[in-house]
């Protein structure tokens, strides 16, 4: 028996933004989802962590500081949101 592919849509609102950044995570019940952020040299700057609730979503906000809480210069950043059995990668712009 063949498993069916898990789905997950990833929205992320607003997109430029200058506060704060969210990550919408549509997947199954009770999967812990994570985002990793990157700067353009690849460089790892901040994970964020969550799970999806009853309604099968995930809602994960990003301040647009690093791990340190330094906060980050204007620029473009990568994202990867991944959980179990999916994976998705965007570009974020942070305006402040």
């Amino acid at each position: 028996d063949e498993l069916a592919p898990v789905l997950a849509s990833v929205r992320v609102y607003p997109n430029p933004f200058s506060s704060v950044i969210n990550f919408e995570i549509a997947s199954k019940l009770n999967n812990p989802t994570s985002v990793d952020i990157f700067n353009l040299k690849g460089q790892h700057v901040a994970t964020l962590k969550g799970n999806t609730e009853a309604n099968g979503k995930a809602m994960i906000s990003w301040n647009g500081l690093d791990s340190q809480g330094n906060s980050l210069r204007n620029g473009i950043y990568l994202y990867h949101a991944y959980g179990n059995g999916f994976t998705r990668t965007g570009k974020i712009v942070l305006d402040k």
